[in-house]
């Protein structure tokens, strides 16, 4: 027996068709439809877009999604690459030991060993990455009066004169010299230190607000005695390759009667680590382009800032 011819096909009116598409549905076997079930379900519409709130920029949620992607992105690196994760828990503990050394005021002294020793530099890392890690006040004082480079890598050429610290420390509320772009308290020298008596009066002034303080003498201080009487720590810059000179500036320190000073000192090499021995305490500052000009220490390498913190970490750790 034969079957029964099945009923033709019947094309549905456009009132039908406008009515489905009214209430936001899908005719299966058009251009754009979902897929019918076996069951002859309809497909629902996808929920509108959420409205962005008022008053927001149009590349707002672009900005956001961006963003998050961004944070994704290093979460993920942190995760999955160990030495990542390591140079992350290193930066931490040297931040949380730098943050620990809080025993009075601390005054970090920073020689030179020669030309091109990057003394300046060395000086203004040691400032800011005290500055960035510590929650009290850091101060700088520049005692180079012919070229005030610290000042200048500090980004305060026009920096507070000791001669105006000692004038307005006289005032019954003066609470010392606001800090300038990295939250550092930049002090500079006109006289450089040939009056010690002087200069010390500026730094005891100083200090009354701050609780570390970084002083560069420039090449060639007048007064290396009397710098040395009042410092807790020691810093010598040389280039990597010249652990000699460094050799021969401790055992002059150690010459005008500071012998733990000396001892207790840390060398500041900058550029590549030589493949001879180092000094027993001593930091490598890698090369890095942002070292140049006023120093910004988020345009530094991670290195140099860890390097950085390391070497401050040193210089203020009570002996």
């Amino acid at each position: 027996m034969s079957e029964p011819d099945a009923p033709p096909a019947v094309e549905p009116s456009a009132a039908f068709l406008e009515e489905i598409q009214t209430m936001g549905l899908r005719t299966p076997g058009r251009p754009g439809a979902h897929a019918a079930s076996g069951h002859g379900s309809r497909a629902l519409p996808a929920p509108p877009a959420p409205a962005p709130p008022a008053g927001a920029r149009p590349d707002l949620r672009a900005r956001v999604r961006n963003a998050l992607g961004e944070l994704d992105t290093a979460l993920r690196r942190t995760l999955r690459e160990p030495c990542l994760a390591a140079d992350v828990r290193r930066d931490r503990e040297l931040a949380a030991g730098l943050r620990s050394t809080s025993t009075g005021c601390r005054r970090v002294l920073v020689l030179s060993a020669g030309p091109g020793s990057g003394q300046s530099t060395v000086a203004a890392l040691l400032a800011l990455s005290l500055a960035r890690v510590r929650a009290d006040r850091v101060a700088a004082l520049d005692l180079d009066p012919l070229t005030e480079v610290l000042a200048q890598r500090l980004g305060a050429p026009d920096a507070t004169t000791t001669d105006e610290v000692l004038a307005a420390s006289t005032q019954t509320r003066w609470r010392g010299v606001a800090p300038a772009r990295g939250g550092v308290v930049v002090v500079r020298s006109q006289t450089g230190a040939h009056d010690a008596t002087r200069l010390e009066r500026a730094l005891v002034a100083v200090e009354r607000s701050v609780a570390v303080t970084v002083v560069d003498p420039g090449p060639a201080p007048a007064a290396l005695a009397g710098l040395l009487q009042g410092a807790t720590g020691l810093v010598v810059a040389a280039p990597a390759g010249s652990t000699a000179a460094v050799g021969r500036v401790l055992g002059l320190v150690q010459d005008l009667g500071h012998g733990v000073l000396a001892a207790h000192a840390v060398a500041a090499l900058r550029g590549p680590a030589p493949g001879g021995a180092l000094p027993e305490r001593s930091v490598v500052l890698p090369d890095d382009p942002a070292l140049t000009g006023e120093l910004d220490l988020s345009r530094t390498s991670p290195a140099t800032r860890r390097a950085a913190t390391r070497l401050a970490l040193q210089a203020v750790r009570p002996r």
